[in-house]
């Protein structure tokens, strides 16, 4: 990341907004390993994991930087919004 891209997302990432995927990849954030732990545990049990706190936890970026961790590029996605039944099905 080019560093005015990545000065521009330091401001965002810092100013409390929505997270997004660019600003793991800058590393950005504050690494927790150990509930880093708690999620790759969670997974070696079940297939699907729901991370839940309370707003503004960081649960998102907590999401983000596992797969960063797990899953190399090609091998992740996002659904960022489910318009209808229809999109949600396909």
């Amino acid at each position: 990341i080019p560093d005015a891209r990545r000065s521009q997302l330091q401001s965002e990432f810092y100013e409390g907004g929505y997270t997004r995927f660019e600003h793991i990849l800058a590393g950005l954030d504050f690494l927790r390993d150990e509930k880093l732990a708690e999620i790759a545990q969670a997974f070696e049990k079940r297939n699907i994991v729901i991370i839940h706190a309370a707003s503004g936890q960081g649960k998102t970026t907590l999401a983000y930087r596992y797969l960063v961790e797990h899953y190399p590029d090609g091998r992740r996605y996002a659904i960022e919004r489910i318009q209808d039944l229809h999109h949600a099905l396909n």
